[in-house]
Order: C-alpha cells, then sequence, then structure tokens
C-alpha cells in the first residue's frame, strides 16, 4: 500500500505544474511559415518542426521553428524563429525574436 501511494505521488507531482511541448509540422516559404500538420506524435524524419512550449494553465509560453533539430538559422524576410508569451492578469506580452546561432 505504502509503495502504492508513493508512485502516485510521483505520477502526480510529474503531471501537476509541468509543462507540455507540441510538435507540429510547418514549411518555409517567401513570406511566411506554413503550418502544414498539426500535433504530430512521431518527429523523426521531419526537417522542419515547431516546438510549441505550453504552460501548466494550457496557455502557448514559446514557439520556436526548427530547422534538423536546432532553431532555424536562414530566417526568411522579417520572420522571427521563436516567439515568447508572458501572461498577465489583464495583457499577453508576444516577444518576436530572430536568434542566430
Amino acid at each position: 500500500m505504502k509503495r502504492t501511494i508513493t508512485i502516485i505521488i510521483i505520477v502526480f507531482t510529474n503531471i501537476v505544474g509541468a509543462q507540455k511541448v507540441d510538435y507540429h509540422l510547418y514549411s518555409p516559404t517567401a513570406s511566411s511559415w506554413d503550418i502544414v500538420e498539426f500535433g504530430l506524435y512521431d518527429t523523426t524524419g521531419h526537417k522542419f518542426l515547431l516546438r510549441e512550449t505550453i504552460d501548466e494553465k494550457g496557455r502557448v509560453k514559446e514557439l520556436e521553428f526548427l530547422k534538423n533539430g536546432e532553431l532555424i538559422n536562414d530566417v526568411l524576410c522579417y520572420l522571427a524563429n521563436r516567439v515568447t508569451f508572458e501572461y498577465s492578469e489583464n495583457k499577453i506580452i508576444e516577444t518576436l525574436s530572430t536568434l542566430l546561432a
């Protein structure tokens, strides 16, 4: 019984307050990132992936446009390769970044 309770506590601790990461397939165009497929379960073999980090409240915390598993370096035009979101009581701050490795 004690072992069962310990396992339940460990699993519950990992679920509550944990961030979630989803992956989506995208295709770069001359002036945008086109989302081709949402909610990929298997990311192997895909060159262009969007990594979406979601907080414990189900809100998007960060978007990262990846190429071969790394933040895309050859960004298109004015497009950001990383977007972060900050939430306060009555506003959302969206920060667009073009980070080069």
